[in-house]
């Protein structure tokens, strides 16, 4: 694929990508390459003064295989074994799942101007959950958790996305549309079929390109069809609009990057009689991360870097004395990593360690707040074969 549309093409993807576990990219061309991950996540959650401790660790180790089939023909492949752990008093539960598996196709034609993708989500992850199972992947599945596999399982599925980018002089633009049909599966063991919406992303990007610096920006904007229940319709998520801004500045011997991303949610709507009718009030949060990173190389192939994130999620808009009312949650962190990459490029290594603190639940009078504390490890590795 030629340079020029490569940045764009890569962010289009990016968009469709359901999972933030997935590493492919857009780069026809290159060699096939695996790269994958093992991530130790513990949190400890505290409701309150003197409350008990609620422990939950994530262990997960994501897969993602890169195979050119033919000029401008790709194929991902995407995947995560995962377990999922809740201590809380003299209990513990586990939930040990393969992950849903993705598998894509993209070709790209008119000079990479444009392409098409289409891929199957295969039903490998855990469902049938018993109640203590359900509660682990409603924790998980928690905004103010910044855990790295949000969905355990689910039913099989069909994408399909459609796009293309283009360039004047500077700046590299480009947009795409992309269709998610979601399959139904058993939620609760022994309950009955669930069918969760499908998912319609209307995305743009634009990349403003300079010698040694860059600025992004990606919109998107998804609207979700209505869940049912066999036939019948009993929860519609509300659209969810999103902006990523991202700068980055090249020198000598590294890299300084910052990303503003806003996140903004619509009202879902609930099922009131024989029909679905929009919530009075929003239980949806609106949602801003703010990070950055430095990297510095210290010798040749070895560097060190340094993030930091700051995640907000707002409060909900019921009342404050409401049972329904969840206050606002934030999320700081911090983490150092070494990465390791050969001169030839086909092998690269990354570790990471990441502490985090925060607290969610914010002046709420009905419920109190809960304290947050966790920290991650995780390393990585690239392989061009």
């Amino acid at each position: 694929m030629t340079c020029r549309h490569l940045t764009i093409l890569v962010s289009l993807f990016l968009a469709l990508v359901m999972s933030p576990l997935a590493d492919a990219q857009i780069i026809y061309g290159s060699p096939p390459s695996i790269n994958g991950r093992i991530i130790f996540q513990h949190w400890k959650l505290t409701a309150g003064d003197g409350g008990k401790d609620t422990i939950l660790t994530q262990a997960v180790a994501p897969i993602s295989v890169f195979v050119p089939m033919a000029p401008h023909w790709e194929l991902h492949l995407n995947g995560a074994l995962s377990r999922s752990k809740l201590d809380y008093g003299n209990t513990a539960t586990n939930v040990s799942s393969l992950g849903l598996t993705t598998l894509r196709v993209f070709h790209s034609f008119s000079e990479d101007r444009l392409f098409v993708a289409a891929g199957v989500i295969l039903p490998t992850g855990k469902t049938g959950y018993n109640s203590t199972e359900a509660a682990v992947a409603q924790l998980v599945a928690d905004d103010y958790l910044n855990v790295p596999l949000k969905q355990l399982g689910g039913g099989v599925g069909l994408i399909l996305q459609v796009g293309g980018a283009s360039q004047y002089e500077w700046l590299l633009y480009g947009g795409s549309i992309g269709y998610t049909y979601a399959g139904s599966y058993t939620y609760l063991k022994n309950g009955d079929s669930y069918n969760p919406g499908d998912v319609i992303v209307v995305q743009g990007s634009a990349s403003a390109v300079g010698r040694m610096s860059s600025l992004d920006l990606d919109l998107s904007y998804k609207v979700y069809t209505a869940d049912k229940v066999g036939s019948e319709q009993i929860f519609k998520a509300g659209g969810i609009a999103s902006a990523v801004l991202t700068g980055k500045y090249n020198f000598h011997d590294g890299t300084i990057s910052a990303t503003l991303a806003e996140i903004l949610r619509s009202k879902n709507s609930l099922q009131f009689g024989d029909a679905l009718r929009t919530e009075d009030r929003q239980s949806n949060a609106n949602k801003t991360i703010l990070g950055g990173s430095a990297t510095y190389t210290f010798i040749p192939q070895w560097s060190f870097t340094m993030l930091t994130e700051y995640r907000l999620l707002a409060a909900n808009k019921y009342e404050i004395t409401s049972e329904k009312y969840f206050g606002k949650s934030d999320l700081f962190s911090f983490g150092v990593g070494i990465d390791y990459r050969d001169p030839s490029d086909r092998f690269a290594l990354t570790t990471r360690l990441v502490l985090s603190s925060g607290e969610a639940n914010k002046d709420a009078m009905q419920h109190p707040s809960i304290s947050i504390s966790a920290y991650e490890l995780s390393i990585g590795g690239r392989i061009r074969l």
